[in-house]
């Protein structure tokens, strides 16, 4: 528990291998040995440990001979902008629904394979939810939450004067939440003691969706993140409170991650309109404008990829097909940061596969 790496290094009469690694624990180091190594600490944390790890035989970190270690960082666009009003809401499926296994599925629209070939667009998917960007999400939960943070907030002032500037100050928040309550409160009812319900069940819902007949329902999208070299992570001159250099993200997009969302939502809405299924708002100067507003105000949602990538060839990447660094016989890494593209869905169930593969790879051969 509590354990920190500081160091991987490399055996000086083997620089093929890695000998130990330098650990921080209990407020003391220690060094653990081993004939294999597995590094598994996400997307970050994983090329900061190669990159801060450098000796005579990698002068620039741990598998860092061709200066891949850290980038093509990928994530994904994620937003809701096209509001959504479906004429026949009776029969729209709509809420989430069980596979024979019991988990909780719901349906997506998507962009085939055949149509991003021909738009020479990414991967991308939308389903109906709230807007991401109003005021508590457009969730009655959500405005509860602020609503009873605030009060306590305002009654540990203690002094009238202090609470009534407080409560001046928030009375914008707090109305806006209370007409969150009002309004979306009573139709979300179900839904909360659905969730109640299933709180201790093995099976979970993975969140709560606005009711059918709200009148606030958008158009949620999940894009993929083009692998850019230029989108990376380095070492900063600033330290942790170990003496460990800290990490520097530069996330950068292209022109193809914009156009990948605005074409989707472009063919959207137009079959959506044609097919006179309901009314949809869709501006596309307004969705760029938007879509630039996400890049500056970038939020990855903790779905850090790409930093370790995968290729057969070393100067394309860092690791091979079996997760083993090149260059160094018995250190291998796991997680995201090996995908070699990002595509649009979270990379959880990936993650899983491929550490199940590279369990198998390390039985077989040890």
């Amino acid at each position: 528990m509590d354990t920190h790496v500081l160091r991987i290094h490399v055996d000086e009469e083997k620089p093929d291998q890695i000998k130990s690694v330098d650990i921080y624990t209990e407020g003391r180091k220690n060094k653990i040995f081993a004939r294999q190594f597995i590094l598994a600490a996400g997307g970050i944390e994983n090329p900061r440990m190669l990159l801060m790890s450098v000796s005579k035989a990698f002068p620039q970190g741990i598998g860092n001979q061709h200066d891949n270690v850290g980038r093509f960082y990928m994530s994904h666009l994620i937003g809701s902008y096209s509001a959504i009003n479906p004429y026949n809401r009776e029969n729209l499926l709509f809420d989430f629904e069980k596979d024979k296994e019991g988990v909780y599925c719901r349906r997506r629209w998507w962009i085939s394979p055949k149509a991003q070939h021909e738009k020479q667009i990414g991967n991308i998917i939308m389903f109906l939810h709230r807007s991401m960007d109003a005021i508590g999400h457009r969730d009655p939960l959500f405005s509860g939450v602020f609503l009873a943070k605030e009060a306590m907030s305002i009654v540990h002032q203690k002094r009238l004067g202090l609470m009534y500037k407080r409560l001046k100050t928030s009375a914008p928040a707090i109305k806006e939440h209370l007409h969150t309550i009002v309004k979306e409160g009573p139709a979300m009812l179900p839904q909360v003691f659905k969730l109640a319900k299933m709180r201790f069940a093995k099976r979970r819902l993975p969140f709560i969706l606005p009711d059918v007949n709200s009148s606030d329902l958008y158009l949620y999208y999940q894009s993929e993140h083009f692998p850019n070299p230029q989108s990376r992570i380095t070492l900063s001159s600033e330290t942790d409170a170990l003496g460990l250099p800290l990490p520097v993200i530069d996330v950068q997009f292209q022109p193809l991650d914009i156009e990948t969302v605005v074409a989707a939502h472009r063919m959207f809405a137009q079959q959506f309109t044609s097919k006179h299924l309901g009314e949809i708002r869709f501006d596309e100067a307004e969705l760029r404008s938007y879509l630039q507003d996400k890049i500056i105000n970038f939020n990855s949602a903790a779905h850090h990829l790409g930093t370790t990538r995968m290729a057969e060839d070393p100067a394309e990447g860092v690791v091979d097909a079996n997760c083993q660094v090149h260059g160094v016989s018995n250190l291998y890494i796991a997680g995201s940061s090996v995908f070699a593209t990002g595509g649009h869905a979270n990379p959880t169930l990936t993650i899983l596969a491929l550490a199940l593969k590279l369990a198998d790879h390390l039985k077989k051969q040890f």
